[in-house]
């Protein structure tokens, strides 16, 4: 029975395509693998395991062990009916949908472990003889005949082949360097010869060629092609799909001719291609993204199409050495052999379950070794947390773990890229519309599987280095009891009645808080009074001024505790407890007996309490607290709190904004070194992914306004917002903002123009983000730093960004493209400044920026021309800029891409629509797709509409503050996947167009916001059945409409908002 809620799918043959697509179709459908054998055999590892059995421990995967939720049934089909497949143990196996993927006919063992033995067997009989036959000139023969000839070079190897010539699916000039290998290693090829397979035994050892030569042999392997497995298929409903050679016949969707649900992959399908594994991947992907779409019902309009795939030849030729025949070129030697002789794509086949999740197992091998000791990298980790809290102190032990920490954090970076290298390699080669001249390419997937396998041993060279240095240091403990360094230690603030503050230029807000502290506030039983900032602002300093201050002895009971970033309720009440009495209570453990004697110290009593450093934001904790202290003492009790953290502040009682606003940086202009330790206090407490998002916004220029929406759709095309607990990457993102907002980061933005404007508007990213990604130390720690360049500097100058940076600023006010020696060879931020053009110097003589992710211009009035290739004649081929995430183009209204622009997952442009691709994108490859779209402050003009038309394929479109638009225009009608649509501050708008609803059928969200004169929502809002929220602010006619007439018009949408 098949689940409940989910489709059947039966798949007959666990081969390699059939093995695949059950694997992918796991999460989707209720999977049944139908196969006589209760494994999967890498097929191309067959030969190496028959001299070497241990091999094939890694090259026979039991089912089960990539099937967890799917069901194996161990046996063969029989029969096909239209409703089930019929099994030789007498099963019935019903199906939704059915794949047939039985490949050839084999006669290997049903059991892993008997199919181990018959290698072993194989491999003695190959021991035991002084000269061996192998009858066949195909793949199988002659990578048989290489590895017997390797590892065995004195026995007497004869091929004997009914061909002209090896190999005769490949070129002429292949064929031949193959005869020339095996020829050198002493193999007698005999051509246009046969043998008679019914005369062969095990016992002859005289053999008879057709041409009437004797062979001598002790054995004989036979390496013919084996006949299809489909003369089962004579008796089913499928008998009329077969072709005259025994193949299924197919549709370029891979369904069966005449079936709907019936599909074909892999050798048995009578696609006009040579059978091979990598194709038959294809195959496997194909069928399971179509049954995707069927199972959600999609039209057969929807589904992808297969086109024949070309031959692409490898064969081993022993263990160091191969063959390689692509288009237009052959190789051979050690460079074929280092792809697959080595390892025959094993190691990346099984590592990580890549071969089973669908990777080309022609794409990368791993390194043997490479797979890291858990323990050691957990060691590692606790090591990194430690070293990075311990880092920031001033001390030799300090300077030492910085080092240490750099390059830690440098081979961070080298993963980061190696593993991104190896993702936009594979996007490309997905993407390609022209593989002829990706073969002679950098990303040629032979060429790439070389250089990753390298570039990850290197890695774990280095990091085999990190660990052993680790050990080195004796202070890099571990972990500790408590949970906590011993720098929370240092941290950590005291007070006593009599200390002396030095506070200058601070007497005003000392004013303020004293005043709030003394003030009678009429009967209200204890007061919270909260002190906000940035670390290192002054707050403490400011508390100690009031806490000391003669006017706050009318107190009759006064403490002063450090709470820090754990929150340990035990220990706060015993503090204050310490403080009043000067020494610790008997039972610090017992919560009930600390309650006890608080109660004891404060009843009846005035008292003022500084809880210092307060981190905790949970108002359940902050509760239990402030019920324990409101419960005891008199009324117009205080207590001051000090926090970085806004929601602690809206916890509290009070609102007090005058002391969150004053400029706190003022109190220690002539500490550059202290403000910046303060800055960084709160930068190194963010979480890893807030801190990925608010180093993004160095990218932007001082008090840079950009709209909340925007922001965070670059933030999600560059993978910075992670899914958590199936929440929305929208919501957690707009988390992040508020985080950044709680900080002081980012400020609201409010204008003339747009009075309401609250979190949901624009935001202003403060002056104080250029301080902090300017100052050395934060450089320091994070291993890379903006590189800024200006006319001044010669041409010639020895200092160079090295390749280790991945920030790079340009900032120039001549009119020539900067010298490509200026450029760090592998950029991945670069803001340029005021240049005129970019050309393809800029790439260097033979690099592209694979590792460019961002691109962000403002404000360039010179900037022309931009060139994405290295000739205009250059119309297919490779993007230079190939896998860009975020291209932000503000005020630059002369500039172009030549002679395409990049395909950028997210297009901001502001004021600079020649930015937009005036043809589209050519026949360039790209890993990317526009997803995103923003267009603002600039005029309405129908050509900056019929340059966004070739960006189709965008999911979210935000126009803001559009000078002239009136409606929406009909070249945009083309964005058919369009999900959500954002109207910002477009105050001429007047309606929506009517055909909304019958174009945009996939819009999930609709906001507007302060388009004054729209007054209608078009009749058509009902098409709009996937619309699940409608916002409308600050469109006073339409509101009112909405409140009223429009009431039944939009009752469908399940969340609408009105401001």
């Amino acid at each position: 029975m098949a689940a409940e809620g989910k489709a059947r799918v039966v798949v007959v043959g666990g081969g390699i395509a059939g093995s695949l697509l059950a694997k992918t179709m796991q999460p989707h459908a209720d999977v049944v693998l139908l196969d006589p054998k209760d494994y999967l055999e890498i097929p191309w590892a067959e030969l190496r395991s028959m001299v070497e059995p241990s091999f094939a421990e890694r090259s026979l995967i039991y089912h089960r062990d990539y099937l967890t939720t799917a069901t194996i049934v161990t046996s063969s089909a029989v029969n096909i009916t239209e409703q089930a497949v019929l099994t030789a143990d007498g099963q019935s196996l019903v199906y939704d949908y059915l794949v047939i993927a039985t490949g050839h006919a084999l006669t290997s063992p049903g059991s892993r472990s008997e199919r181990i033995k018959e290698f072993q067997r194989d491999k003695g009989k190959i021991e035991s003889s002084e000269s061996v036959l192998i009858i066949g000139g195909g793949p199988t023969g002659v990578e048989l005949a290489g590895e017997i000839a390797v590892d065995y070079p004195e026995k007497k190897v004869t091929l004997v082949h009914r061909g002209p010539r090896l190999l005769e699916f490949i070129g002429d000039k292949a064929s031949k360097k193959c005869l020339d290998w095996l020829t050198s290693k002493k193999v007698d090829v005999l051509f246009q010869q046969s043998i008679d397979l019914d005369s062969l035994s095990n016992t002859e050892k005289l053999y008879r060629t057709s041409a009437g030569e004797t062979v001598t042999a002790d054995c004989h392997f036979v390496c013919i092609g084996k006949p299809l497995s489909s003369s089962w298929l004579h008796d089913t409903i499928l008998k009329e799909s077969l072709d005259n050679k025994g193949r299924l016949m197919v549709e370029k969707d891979l369904r069966i001719k005449g079936y709907n649900n019936i599909f074909a992959i892999g050798d048995i399908t009578d696609i006009p291609e040579i059978k091979q594994g990598y194709l038959a991947h294809k195959h496997a992907l194909l069928v399971a993204k179509n049954l995707r779409l069927l199972i959600k019902g999609s039209p057969n309009s929807k589904l992808e199409t297969y086109s024949p795939g070309f031959a692409l030849a490898l064969v081993s030729l022993g263990r160091n050495e191969g063959l390689a025949q692509l288009p237009f070129l052959t190789l051979s030697g050690c460079l074929p052999g280092k792809i697959k002789s080595r390892d025959l794509f094993i190691a990346c086949c099984r590592h990580a379950g890549r071969y089973l999740l669908g990777e080309d197992p022609a794409a990368v091998e791993l390194p043997r070794g490479c797979p890291r000791d858990e323990e050691q990298d957990d060691d590692l980790k606790v090591a990194l947390s430690y070293a990075d809290k311990r880092s920031r102190e001033t001390d030799d032990d300090a300077l030492v773990l910085r080092h240490w920490l750099n390059k830690y954090k440098s081979v961070a970076y080298d993963m980061e890229d190696t593993l991104d290298e190896l993702l936009t390699n594979a996007m490309i080669w997905k993407n390609s519309q022209c593989m002829v001249k990706l073969f002679f390419s950098s990303i040629n997937p032979l060429i790439v599987r070389i250089t990753m396998s390298s570039k990850m041993r290197n890695i774990r060279v280095k990091l085999d280095k990190i660990a052993e240095d680790q050990k080195k240091f004796p202070h890099l403990p571990l972990a500790t009891p408590t949970g906590q360094d011993s720098t929370d230690k240092r941290r950590e603030t005291f007070i006593g009645h009599t200390d002396e503050i030095e506070m200058v230029g601070r007497e005003r807000e000392k004013k303020e808080i004293l005043i709030k502290v003394l003030q009678n506030d009429g009967g209200q039983e204890i007061s919270i009074i909260p002190v906000v900032g940035l670390g290192g602002m002054g707050k403490t300093t400011l508390a100690k001024a009031v806490y000391t201050d003669k006017e706050t002895n009318i107190f009759d009971v006064k403490a002063w505790v450090h709470v820090s970033m754990e929150f340990q309720l035990n220990k706060i009440v015993s503090g204050i407890i310490s403080h009043v009495e000067g020494s610790a209570p008997a039972n610090v453990a017992d919560l009930q007996y600390l309650k006890s004697q608080l109660d004891r110290i404060l009843c009846n009593k005035l008292y003022l309490i500084v809880l210092d450093d307060l981190w905790e934001e949970g108002w359940s904790k902050l509760e239990k607290l402030m019920k324990m202290l409101q419960s005891s003492g008199k009324k117009g009790s205080k207590i001051i709190v000090t926090t970085r953290s806004e929601k602690v502040k809206h916890c509290t009682r009070e609102e007090w904004l005058e002391i969150k606003n004053s400029n706190i940086l003022d109190t220690a202009k002539d500490d550059d070194e202290g403000i910046l330790k303060g800055l960084l206090l709160s930068y190194y407490h963010m979480p890893p992914q807030l801190k990925l998002c608010f180093m993004y916004c160095s990218m932007f220029p001082k008090s840079h306004v950009i709209d909340h929406d925007c922001l965070i759709q670059q933030w999600i095309a560059l993978g910075f917002i992670q899914d958590t607990d199936g929440q929305a990457l929208q919501k957690v993102a707009m988390e992040y903002v508020n985080e950044l907002l709680g900080m002081s980061f980012l400020t609201i933005f409010t204008s003339p123009t747009l009075q309401s404007l609250d979190i949901e508007g624009s935001i202003f990213l403060e002056d104080l983000l250029d301080s902090i990604f300017n100052m050395s130390t934060l450089k320091n720690v994070e291993g890379t730093f903006p590189f800024s360049l200006s006319d001044e500097v010669d041409a010639g100058n020895s200092f160079l960004p090295t390749s280790s940076y991945h920030h790079f600023s340009v900032e120039s006010d001549g009119m020539q493209p900067p010298p490509s020696t200026w450029v760090p060879p592998e950029p991945e931020n670069i803001v340029f400044g005021q240049i005129k053009g970019v050309g393809p110097e800029f790439y260097g003589d033979y690099g592209s920026c694979q590792k460019l992710r961002i691109i962000g211009l403002f404000s360039m009035d010179n900037l022309e021309e931009w060139w994405t290739t290295r000739s205009s004649k250059q119309d297919n081929g490779l993007f230079l800029i190939p896998n860009l995430h975020v291209l932000y183009a503000c005020d630059c209204p002369k500039l172009k891409f030549l002679p395409y622009p990049p395909r950028s997952m997210t297009w901001v442009v502001e004021n600079s629509n020649h930015v937009l691709p005036e043809d589209g994108f050519g026949n360039l490859t790209s890993a990317t797709s526009p997803l995103h779209l923003y267009i603002g402050h600039a005029p309405n003009s129908s050509e900056m509409w019929r340059r966004a038309q070739h960006l189709s394929s965008i999911e979210v479109l935000i126009l803001e503050s559009i000078a002239g638009l009136r409606t929406l225009p009909e070249a945009i009608q083309c964005f058919k996947s369009l999900r959500r649509l954002r109207i910002i501050g477009c105050g001429e708008l007047e309606t929506l167009p009517e055909w909304l609803g019958d174009y945009f059928t996939c819009l999930e969200e609709i906001t507007i916001k302060t388009c004054s004169m729209l007054s209608s929502l078009p009749e058509s809002i009902w098409h709009l059945t996937k619309l699940k929220d409608l916002e409308i602010t600050n469109c006073p006619a339409l509101l009112e409409k909405c409140h009223g007439e429009y009431m039944d018009k939009i009752a469908h949408i399940p969340e609408v908002m009105f401001q």
